[in-house]
């Protein structure tokens, strides 16, 4: 806000010649000359103006009363007392701030530019409760039945052996189980053989042909057996695998008895064979002995 000082001067224009020298009672030779004060008695014009001083503005004083002491009223000096708090103490520091009491204010902190925030850890999923695992829980798993056949095809000798062949491998199956994506693996372990006529045969094998064995033909394998008498019989081959069950993160688990396989009926011709001296074969006289 600026206050101005003004100064009223007089300008004397006299009609006489000698106006101008005639002093001015009062009046000193600088405000004389500068002509700010003059004789309005003599014949003249007066000529006002305003000057117009800046004046700068104070800042307000502030006064704090001390406490009264105990020394001025005759007893013994008291000890100085807390300093008055600040009126911006807790505040950000301002230039006025620094300047009244730099220690009270809180001086912001810059935030560095290569400062990064961690990420907040997110909380780990809940493990989930996996009940034990049986074969009737992966039966939809379970790999196809396999194919049997057999030596020589579909036709056996009374008293011969006859060589069954059923291959299976390992096999992998993916899907959800328990609510849950899994992966299970099947490992073929048992081939049990049900040849129909009330024999029953379990090995570690599938078989392998006679050719792959390197033996003539209705020579004995592990997997070959040699009927009694004749007819028509149905040969079943059922397959025992071990499987176990991959949940991923939440662990790999086995299943409890083995996943079974069964193939569905082969029928099997079981004839006679007779030894007896003919003219010709049976291709040349399908008629003949034995033919």
């Amino acid at each position: 806000m600026l206050t101005s000082l003004i100064l009223v001067a007089t300008l004397a224009v006299s009609f006489g010649p000698d106006a101008a020298a005639m002093p001015v009672a009062g009046c000193s030779p600088e405000d004389s000359l500068i002509g700010i004060c003059t004789d309005n008695e003599q014949d003249h014009v007066d000529i006002e103006g305003e000057r117009r001083v800046p004046r700068v503005p104070q800042p307000p004083q502030q006064f704090i009363e001390p406490p009264p002491s105990r020394h001025q009223n005759g007893g013994p000096p008291l000890a100085p007392g807390p300093e008055p708090p600040s009126r911006y103490e807790g505040l950000e520091c301002t230039i006025e701030a620094w300047q009244e009491r730099g220690d009270r204010c809180i001086v912001p902190k810059t935030p560095r530019t290569d400062e990064v925030e961690p990420e907040e850890e997110e909380a780990a999923p809940e493990a989930p409760v996996i009940p034990t695992i049986t074969e009737r829980d992966v039966l939809t798993f379970a790999p196809a039945p396999p194919q049997v056949t057999t030596e020589p095809n579909g036709v056996a000798v009374v008293g011969m052996p006859m060589n069954v062949v059923a291959p299976a491998q390992q096999h992998v199956s993916g899907g959800s189980l328990f609510e849950l994506p899994v992966t299970i693996t099947f490992t073929p372990t048992r081939f049990s053989y049900d040849f129909g006529d009330g024999t029953h045969e379990t090995t570690d094998s599938g078989g392998s042909t006679w050719q792959q064995l390197g033996l003539p033909q209705f020579s004995a394998t592990p997997t070959s057996h040699a009927y009694g008498a004749r007819g028509q019989y149905l040969l079943t081959v059922s397959v025992g695998y071990t499987a176990v069950v991959d949940f991923g993160e939440w662990g790999v688990y086995p299943v409890e008895g083995l996943v079974t396989s069964t193939s569905t009926g082969s029928s099997v011709r079981v004839v006679e064979a007779h030894t007896a001296l003919v003219e010709k074969s049976c291709a040349e006289n399908p008629a003949g002995p034995g033919c």
